[in-house]
């Protein structure tokens, strides 16, 4: 056996004595007879060359038996704050490297420290809300962008205002309500929040009628009896009127509003009104009322008590006359008093 070097290539050549001789020559790298091709791997800088398998998980020089004919692929992963740059020897490029052994193989993956990147959010939308992140750093609107080494997973939770709604993210490292994404350039977040119209408060208004009538309220929704409850928007003026049944009169309100007039509630809470009727009296009118008593004073002739006789008006009315001096100032007092018909005595 003997090695000669053509072009800086060692040439291993075998010579075997048969007949008239033969000889087999191959290169440098090419598997020998009967031997196993290996698979050599060197990794420059912070990362790791890793198999689907689990086979392969190299971080500085790796060398591996393997077969003729076998498919490896294998990926590149940089450590915290360092870029993949690239595959040599038998892989080119910064994706995947897809393998078929057919010899000896030797790859090459090389990774290099960069500088931090910016991950950054925007908000959009009508609506309003707060943006964090895990690692911390960020809490938008107030800090929407922090500086990550390449690499790193930042995770992002949107919380939302009263009276608006997250709709999700957008941008092209993210997208939907969800947002968990490995950094590896600069990029930017869209965080979508749209206004929410809130229902207008309500307040209940509920009148009790007492009988005798009915009770509407403008806006519409109170007839009572019947529908004597019925809810408002806050803030809402309700005006109500009572309607007196035949043989009843309308006394007054009480609760929210009071008096016999018209009642108008402005509704900022829960309310409650109640409406009095009162029956007529049937006989009312039918009989004249009684005059009020009168008095008066006059002199007299001397300091003495006297009685005279009384008269009645022939209504009912009966007028009793009284002449008294009690303090010799010689008056007389005379007054009338509603009794029962009598005649003159």
């Amino acid at each position: 056996m003997k090695v000669a070097k053509w072009g800086g290539i060692g040439i291993l050549a075998f010579v075997y004595a048969c007949g008239g001789g033969s000889s087999v020559t191959g290169n440098a790298g090419t598997t020998g007879i009967g031997a196993s091709p290996s698979l050599n791997i060197t990794v420059a800088g912070g990362g790791t060359v890793t198999s689907p398998d689990g086979s392969i998980d190299c971080s500085a020089t790796c060398s591996q038996s393997s077969t003729v004919g076998a498919a490896v692929h294998l990926d590149a992963a940089p450590a915290s704050g360092m870029q993949f740059m690239g595959w040599s020897g038998a892989c080119s490029g910064t994706g995947g490297c897809d393998l078929t052994i057919s010899g000896d193989t030797v790859v090459g993956a090389a990774f290099a420290a960069v500088a931090t990147v910016l991950f950054h959010v925007t908000p959009v939308g009508a609506g309003s809300g707060v943006v964090t992140s895990s690692p911390e750093g960020l809490s938008c609107p107030d800090i929407c962008g922090m500086d990550v080494a390449p690499g790193t997973v930042v995770t992002l939770i949107a919380t939302a205002n009263v009276g608006s709604q997250f709709e999700g993210y957008g941008g092209t490292t993210c997208s939907g309500t969800t947002c968990s994404a490995r950094v590896t350039s600069a990029a930017t977040v869209f965080a979508n929040f749209s206004a929410v119209t809130a229902a207008p408060a309500l307040h209940t208004l509920t009148v009790t009628d007492a009988g005798g009538g009915t009770v509407v309220s403008n806006p519409g929704g109170i007839s009572c009896p019947g529908a004597c409850s019925a809810p408002f928007q806050e803030g809402a003026t309700v005006a109500l009127t009572a309607l007196a049944s035949s043989g009843f009169t309308f006394t007054g309100w009480t609760g929210a509003c009071t008096g016999s007039g018209g009642c108008s509630i402005a509704l900022g809470s829960d309310a409650a009104v109640t409406a009095t009727f009162t029956a007529v009296d049937p006989c009312a009118g039918l009989v004249p009322a009684l005059p009020a008593p009168k008095t008066f004073t006059a002199a007299v002739a001397g300091p003495m008590n006297q009685c005279n006789a009384a008269t009645t008006d022939g209504d009912g009315n009966l007028y009793v006359e009284q002449f008294f001096n009690l303090d010799g100032s010689n008056h007389m007092t005379t007054s009338g008093t509603a009794a029962r018909p009598s005649t003159t005595s």
